[in-house]
């Protein structure tokens, strides 16, 4: 029987180790399901890399796992990361599975993105939340194009039902001390705020958030806070978090309960698990119905990959090599998110064409028109 090896480069130290270290379960985990499964007639071996959350050794990662011969890397969490090892993956004309949300304006023939675009979850929190907290909002960032990128378009889409942003800031990933931020939403009192940092800085953040607001608890949004994040984030009284992902536990315990028992560990089965997993179900599903793990081969059948998924729907990738997928407005309950809106399969919009994105913009509320002389930035 035919043996595929598959390279894992997911950092298992580092500020976003929990993230990282819950996608590469979730990949190992895909790759023992499929050699359990008869249908698939060859066997997938993981190669796992760890950066350690350092970009040189995303690269040089990378390029080890290509030079060895795979053909296949699933991986990287950051878009600083992805970007820095896509040279690598063209050179070798290899194909990079990504399984996290990223901010968009991308769309490579040599990546498989199973993560979240803005389309499919910025926006539809912002959908969620605008009608029912208000239009003034406080926007912070980790400082590099995800962050950037994240509240540019969060601006954009306030700005354009005449709302107001009062902070927008950015910090390095290594950052902890939010004292400056925290002072002016405390005396500008914001309707919510927007939290796109990463990792240790997020739940940082949150902390000296909640211990120095006083008012009635204030909305934290997010579009990449996890379930596999929360055991590392103190109860917060003071603050309501809310979160749009393609996965809870909540949404299928049945699946959390079988991962869990088959992983015999007690970490949560979060969106970055589901994100990686599909991502090697996809690309088996791809081999199996090209007959090989050929890069050309197998994008010429992306389009007629269907896999199952623990969201209770078919995943299908469409023409931009994005997955269609649904979105879950989940509020943190503990150790979880409970969801408080679902939206079905959307079909990814990387680059917010302007006519969807203003389309998006007015289903968010009917209190205010659209301006339509409102037009994107496409940052480099």
């Amino acid at each position: 029987m035919e043996t595929y090896r598959v390279g894992l480069l997911y950092s298992t130290d580092g500020t976003y180790r929990r993230i990282a270290s819950n996608a590469l379960l979730g990949a190992s985990y895909a790759i023992e399901q499929v050699n359990a499964d008869d249908r698939y007639p060859f066997q997938l071996e993981g190669v796992h890399v760890d950066p350690k959350g350092n970009l040189d050794q995303y690269i040089n990662g990378a390029q080890s796992l290509l030079k060895s011969g795979i053909r296949h890397i699933a991986g990287t969490i950051t878009s600083s990361a992805r970007k820095e090892v896509i040279p690598d993956v063209h050179e070798h004309q290899a194909l990079l599975w990504y399984g996290s949300p990223y901010e968009g304006y991308e769309c490579d023939e040599h990546v498989v993105y199973h993560g979240a675009c803005p389309n499919q979850n910025l926006l539809q929190i912002l959908r969620y939340a605008v009608p029912r907290f208000g239009k003034r909002v406080a926007l912070l960032g980790s400082n590099y194009i995800w962050g950037w990128e994240s509240n540019r378009i969060a601006r954009d889409a306030i700005d354009s039902i005449g709302g107001e942003i009062i902070e927008d800031t950015y910090y390095r990933f290594d950052t902890t001390d939010f004292r400056l931020s925290i002072e002016n939403i405390k005396s500008q009192k914001p309707d919510f705020v927007i939290n796109n940092l990463v990792g240790e800085s997020s739940y940082a953040f949150l902390h000296q958030l909640n211990d120095a607001w006083s008012a009635e608890s204030l909305p934290v949004l997010s579009s990449n806070l996890s379930e596999c994040e929360l055991a590392s984030i103190r109860a917060l009284p003071n603050l309501r978090l809310f979160t749009a992902l393609t996965f809870f536990q909540s949404v299928n315990p049945q699946f959390t309960e079988k991962v869990k028992m088959a992983m015999s560990c007690g970490e949560p089965v979060s969106s970055n698990f589901v994100g990686a997993y599909l991502s090697i179900l996809s690309l088996a599903n791809a081999i199996a119905i090209a007959g090989s793990d050929d890069v050309t081969s197998i994008r010429a059948v992306l389009g007629k990959v269907c896999t199952d998924t623990p969201m209770g729907h078919t995943l299908m990738i469409a023409k931009n090599q994005h997955a269609i997928l649904p979105c879950f407005i989940g509020e943190r309950d503990g150790d979880d998110f409970k969801t408080v809106k679902c939206y079905p399969p959307i079909e990814p919009n990387p680059y917010l064409i302007a006519q969807q994105f203003l389309t998006d913009i007015e289903r968010l509320t009917d209190i205010e028109t659209v301006n339509s002389s409102v037009k994107l930035r496409v940052v480099k």
